[in-house]
């Protein structure tokens, strides 16, 4: 059949109809088949492409790992050279600064000897300079006050009016004779001795010095200083006497037990406003 009669012709052999739908379809199928033919065709080209870039890529690659190789092994020959020069380098300054170190210490030794001697000498300098100069200086101050003693007056045998006398004498005759004057009441050591009294007995007398220097007699109740107790009938110093009359009188004074019971604070017993005299007297 001719193109001619399909198109411009109705259908009267219904057999050639299904022929001509078979061969459209198979027509239909054959396209469809080639557009799969070319499909894969170009999907194995760009596949093809691929697999080339790939394997070009693998050379690439390849070629890369080696380079790497390669540069990983020029590397570690160059950190090998630079730990070599390195370890060689602080060897050497170790080295150095030890030797330098060693060599300061020795220095600084020899310095600290030479000051130590320096000092020594200069301490020995001054010792004998000071020596020299304190000689120098007490020769010139004994010389002056030799000097100024030999200019002094002869204050030995200085005549002035001795007051007890009444007459002229020499000052140390004067010196004397005041102090004998005021010290009439004096104790000689046997009169002390005689008292027969304590270091306890003494010491209750609370006496100063001069006390006792110009007034023992009087004080401690000595040679005529004595009287005959009112209450033994016995002759006793007058303090002796003096100290009795006042405990009979005082009939109110409180012993340190009885202070002590009273429990008193010592704002309260400020506040009490007491004398001495009237404590002593009066105390209960």
């Amino acid at each position: 059949m001719s193109a001619n009669f399909f198109n411009k012709y109705p259908y009267t052999d219904f057999h050639e109809l299904n022929i001509d739908w078979l061969l459209s379809e198979f027509k239909t199928l054959s396209d469809s088949y080639q557009e799969i033919i070319d499909w894969i065709n170009d999907d194995a080209a760009n596949f093809n492409e691929l697999l080339n870039r790939i394997i070009t890529l693998e050379g690439q690659t390849l070629n890369l790992q080696n380079e790497i190789g390669t540069e990983r092994i020029r590397v570690d020959a160059l950190f090998a050279n630079v730990n070599t020069e390195f370890t060689n380098q602080y060897n050497r300054i170790t080295r150095e600064y030890t030797d330098m170190y060693s060599a300061i210490l020795i220095n600084v030794d020899a310095a600290l000897v030479a000051l130590n001697n320096k000092l020594d000498q200069q301490k020995i300098d001054l010792l004998q300079a000071i020596a020299d100069g304190d000689t120098a200086v007490r020769g010139w101050v004994e010389a002056y006050l030799q000097t100024f003693i030999d200019n002094l007056p002869d204050y030995e045998n200085l005549i002035i009016y001795n007051p007890v006398q009444g007459i002229q004498t020499n000052i140390q005759t004067a010196i004397n004779d005041l102090y004998t004057y005021f010290n009439a009441y004096a104790l000689t050591a046997q009169q002390y001795d005689n008292l027969g009294l304590t270091a306890d007995e003494y010491d209750g007398y609370m006496l100063t010095a001069y006390e006792y220097d110009s007034q023992g007699m009087q004080y401690l109740g000595a040679g005529f200083y004595l009287m005959r107790s009112p209450f033994t009938g016995t002759l006793v110093p007058i303090p002796t006497v003096i100290n009795m009359l006042f405990d009979l009188h005082r009939s109110g004074a409180l012993t340190a037990t009885a202070y002590d019971a009273l429990d008193l604070t010592a704002t309260a017993y400020d506040a009490l406003d007491l004398t001495a005299y009237d404590y002593d007297m009066n105390g209960i």
